[in-house]
């Protein structure tokens, strides 16, 4: 009776160990993430020994749908695929500032670009606000980038309100060339938002 009992009851390891070879690959499987980084255009180094005006660069506002760690693609007029392994290095919002200060300062020269709100600023000759409009990121076409920016004088008044609108397409395949292409797109932003600042401050 007792090695009858003994038979019914008894687990064999087999299964219990091909389970677990079974978890354990599963999780083997995982796709390791990828980080990507939106950059300043090649020739925005200095060109200038001193800036030709100062410029308050107010928040920037992004679309709630790409402002996320995860790249955000666009699949059909109404579908978008967030790509869970497909990551931005850093926040996005912080990583175009950069870029547009960078490239900003390419054209206005060093120590022209001052973010805002901040504690200590100089005088400053203009205040600026961008508002990205659409972020449309496309593996393997052209990503397009729609954004309004505003320019006031110190006291407020705005100066100019513009619309902006660019199409460009990456070199590298996947989202490496979304990158390219959205670094692109913001290279002819910041270019548009120059010549904006430079016509006012010389009228």
């Amino acid at each position: 009776m007792s090695a009858s009992r003994h038979s019914r009851f008894s687990c064999s390891p087999a299964p219990l160990l091909f389970l677990a070879i079974a978890t354990l690959a599963g999780c083997g499987s995982t796709p390791a993430s990828e980080f990507f980084v939106l950059t300043p255009r090649l020739d925005a180094a200095d060109q200038l020994t001193a800036p030709l005006c100062r410029v308050g660069l107010q928040p920037i506002e992004l679309p709630a749908e790409v402002n996320r760690a995860q790249m955000v693609f666009n699949v059909a007029a109404h579908q978008r695929h967030i790509s869970e392994f497909t990551r931005w290095a850093s926040p996005l919002e912080d990583n175009i500032t950069r870029v547009l200060e960078l490239n900003l300062e390419g054209s206005l020269g060093p120590s022209s670009i001052f973010r805002q709100p901040a504690r200590l600023l100089p005088p400053l000759d203009y205040l600026l606000l961008i508002e990205i409009l659409e972020f449309d990121s496309k593996v393997g076409g052209p990503c397009e980038l729609r954004a309004r920016f505003h320019l006031a004088g110190p006291s407020g008044a705005w100066l100019a309100s513009e619309s902006f609108q660019s199409s460009a397409t990456g070199e590298s395949d996947g989202p490496a060339g979304v990158a390219e292409a959205m670094s692109e797109n913001l290279s002819r932003l910041s270019e548009a938002i120059a010549q904006s600042v430079l016509a006012s401050h010389s009228g």
